[in-house]
């Protein structure tokens, strides 16, 4: 459904993207824009032209083919297999076979690239703190991570201290 979307209209949640890059216009052009739960890259490509560098975490690998593919054409956008927490090593996500945006982490694990029969892999995680250099400037982070953002936010605490960056979060409302 995404990916049509994308195809038909050229981005998805089009009114939250054109907000953004209005309200941003050149006040970004030395930030970096951080995409935490990136799917297949719909906010790393609608907002990459209002960011100096554009950092997208996708932890599976299915969906970060297909996100390196779709940013393939975009020089400002790094392309991370990694889960973002609140710590460095490995979970379980549970990958929905017909919704990639619906995976969820279901827990820490020793980290090995084994599937099992429940449509759950091992994914590595690392802290957002430790993903950047102690350079990096962060000016927007957007979180979509199906309940783990508590997590996100807590390996991050250093950079949303010492930056302070706008964050971005989706929450459903059963949340």
């Amino acid at each position: 459904d995404l990916g049509l979307r994308i195809i038909c209209f050229g981005e998805f949640e089009t009114e939250t993207l054109s907000h953004l890059r209005g309200l941003f216009k050149t006040s970004m052009q030395d930030k970096q824009f951080i995409d935490v739960g990136a799917n297949l890259g719909n906010h790393s490509n609608g907002l990459c032209k209002s960011f100096a560098e554009c950092h997208a975490f996708e932890p599976s690998p299915r969906t970060f083919h297909l996100l390196e593919a779709n940013m393939a054409d975009k020089p400002n956008v790094i392309c991370h297999q990694v889960a973002l927490s609140d710590y460095n090593g490995a979970a379980r996500t549970h990958q929905d076979i017909t919704n990639s945006g619906k995976s969820y982490i279901v827990g820490k694990s020793s980290f090995s690239a084994k599937k099992s029969n429940d449509n759950s892999i091992e994914i590595k995680t690392i802290r957002l703190d430790d993903a950047l250099t102690k350079h990096s400037k962060v000016g927007l982070i957007k979180i979509d991570v199906e309940g783990h953002e508590l997590r996100v936010l807590q390996g991050a605490v250093n950079i949303l201290q010492d930056q302070k960056p706008l964050v971005m979060i989706e929450v459903l409302a059963s949340e």
